[in-house]
């Protein structure tokens, strides 16, 4: 009698609203990112480093990316990470290995990001944190959520209380306009030049990602994350009664914590140091609101399926984040540092926003020809190699396909 040969393991489906919700992140986070890029490393954290500030355009466009987008995005990316953690275990022939090659491949990419392109990069501290919060993947959900919200809370705790105590800050404003002409000098010019500011920014800014105020918030989120889908979301969430509440609160409770926070910091003209650190709190609490707000809303559109072009170039998005983060670098060094067009410091922050519209519409684009002839971004399939990744993977996003 013939034995009957195994059935093949259909491969691992992805999810689609997952890819749409990266890319969403990924698009947003250069809402933010395009002022270190465009201005200089202190107008990331001061508003009132450029002159131009006073004009009410400026202002205006500083507010809502603020409200809308500060810690927002960075924090949905953080949850998202953590998803993948269980969903890439779960598939993974030998899961561990796989993990934890990829986590080193990420930690070493995120330093020569750093280095060479850009040292405001995240991609060093996601490997960090991916690489803490993996062992906890095999705790119930409910354990998981309580931890991230403990860690998230203690974030917040630590945050607050070195606010009210803090004496002195690495940021001085007093400082400012000088070290200002001088960083915007040295990124005027060529590439090799700018290496020494690089580096020296690149180590600053690995010293505040290992904050372990910042570590508890990104490694608070991971968990949620993985807890979320480990309870069936966003599957179990489809067509949820619940998705219009929580869309609806969650935007305005966040937007009015944000507003209300940079409001309070506006009328202490911008004064760093605890005032900062405050604000910086009330980000950290308005994100969490938002972020649930964001996500319900996004669920909403996509049960609709009103505006499927959309979807699916937001979902080509996602499915190659990470390629796109590191492309997101490349195009706007190229067009405001020395190695390329040298605009650096001479678009003020209504401007800017039309420079991040333009890199969007190259990204989609090339993303978008890319899958056409390609399963996944460059860089996923450099990383899935190394991870020992082999099993292939369903590219289809279900109801995205038109």
């Amino acid at each position: 009698m013939t034995s009957l040969p195994p059935a093949e393991t259909p491969p691992p489906q992805r999810i689609p609203e997952l890819d749409v919700f990266r890319g969403i992140a990924i698009l947003g986070i250069l809402l933010l990112n395009i002022r270190d890029f465009s201005m200089s490393s202190g107008a990331y954290w001061w508003p009132a480093s450029y002159d131009h500030f006073q004009g009410w355009r400026d202002h205006l466009a500083w507010a809502l990316t603020e409200i809308f987008g500060s810690r927002k995005f960075y924090s949905t990316l953080a949850l998202l990470f953590g998803a993948g953690i269980f969903l890439m275990s779960r598939d993974a022939a030998r899961p561990a290995s796989s993990h934890y090659r990829r986590m080193i491949a990420l930690f070493l990419l995120g330093l020569l990001h750093a280095y060479l392109i850009w040292p405001g990069d995240i991609l060093y501290h996601y490997a960090i944190c991916g690489a803490i919060a993996y062992p906890f993947r095999r705790l119930g959900p409910r354990v998981l959520a309580l931890l991230g919200v403990i860690l998230l809370t203690g974030s917040i705790v630590s945050t607050t209380h070195e606010a009210l105590h803090l004496q002195s800050f690495f940021f001085d404003s007093r400082d400012y306009p000088e070290s200002l002409a001088d960083e915007l000098e040295i990124y005027r010019g060529p590439w090799l030049g700018q290496s020494d500011t690089r580096i020296q920014r690149a180590r600053d800014s690995r010293e505040f990602l290992r904050d372990p105020a910042f570590l508890a918030e990104t490694l608070g989120l991971m968990f949620i994350g993985i807890a979320l889908v480990k309870r069936g979301w966003p599957a179990a969430t489809r067509g949820s009664p619940h998705l219009w509440p929580i869309a609806i609160l969650g935007c305005i409770l966040g937007w009015g914590i944000a507003a209300f926070s940079i409001g309070a910091w506006a009328l202490t003209g911008f004064q760093m140091g605890g005032h900062y650190l405050l604000m910086s709190t009330g980000m950290t609490l308005a994100s969490l609101p938002t972020i649930a707000g964001y996500l319900a809303a996004a669920q909403l559109w996509l049960g609709s399926g009103k505006l499927p072009a959309a979807a699916n170039a937001l979902a080509a998005i996602g499915r190659t984040a990470l390629s796109n983060y590191l492309l997101q670098s490349l195009l706007a060094t190229f067009i405001f540092h020395g190695q390329g067009l040298g605009l650096i410091g001479t678009l003020g922050r209504d401007t800017q926003l039309l420079v991040v519209l333009l890199i969007w519409t190259i990204q989609i684009t090339l993303t978008l020809f890319w899958l056409d002839h390609h399963p996944r971004g460059p860089v996923e399939s450099l990383l899935r190699r190394i991870s020992g990744r082999n099993r292939p993977e369903d590219p289809r996003s279900n109801f995205f396909a038109q």
